[in-house]
């Protein structure tokens, strides 16, 4: 049986239909650029550093093709006439909501309601004090079915001062992703291409 990054390195080579409303994001050493039908955004991406300091840094986020499961928006800080014609399933973030990063835990991978979540445990906060989660858009990575270590879902969020991005995210200015969104839906896919 051939082991599951054996198996994503064979469909990446088996040819695949790119949709004008696929988000593809392409990316070359520490650079990476985005499309969306025809038009080119800017985007910046995570880096990790080999342990061995002699290596480049490297791209944390996977290649490969990803569903885009739903956008979380702070409706209280984006106005609503800025949000029309969304088509993904849209969620208003609330300050209890978060994201399970634990391996060890139940909910790993999945979204987590604070309140009733043992705080020891690996999160993110998605309701945050700066603009960097206002918008996140979540591609499914490693969510049907869940395997514990195996990494987590791909945020796509907000750049909110020029470089700053979270592990295994992507990310884009303010004004990019409200002109993405709209041209995004249930059958949109994230696609990673290493050039």
């Amino acid at each position: 049986m051939l082991r599951r990054s054996k198996l994503i390195c064979l469909f990446l080579l088996i040819p695949f239909r790119i949709f004008a409303s696929d988000l593809v994001v392409s990316i070359s050493g520490k650079e990476c650029e985005a499309t969306v039908g025809q038009k080119n955004y800017e985007c910046s991406i995570s880096m990790v550093r080999s342990k061995d300091r002699s290596k480049p840094p490297r791209a944390c986020v996977p290649v490969g093709v990803f569903p885009l499961r739903q956008v979380y928006i702070r409706t209280d800080k984006i106005a609503s006439d800025k949000l029309q014609n969304l088509q993904l399933r849209t969620l208003a973030l609330q300050r209890f909501d978060g994201w399970c990063l634990d391996p060890n835990s139940i909910d790993y991978n999945k979204w987590v309601d604070l309140t009733r979540f043992n705080p020891l445990l690996q999160h993110k906060k998605l309701y945050r004090k700066d603009d960097l989660y206002d918008i996140v858009i979540v591609a499914g990575n490693n969510d049907d079915p869940i395997v514990p270590g195996k990494g987590s879902v791909i945020f796509v969020h907000i750049d909110s001062d020029g470089g700053s991005r979270k592990n295994g995210c992507l990310a884009f200015s303010e004004e990019d992703l409200l002109e993405i969104l709209p041209q995004l839906n249930e059958n949109s896919k994230l696609i990673v291409k290493d050039n």
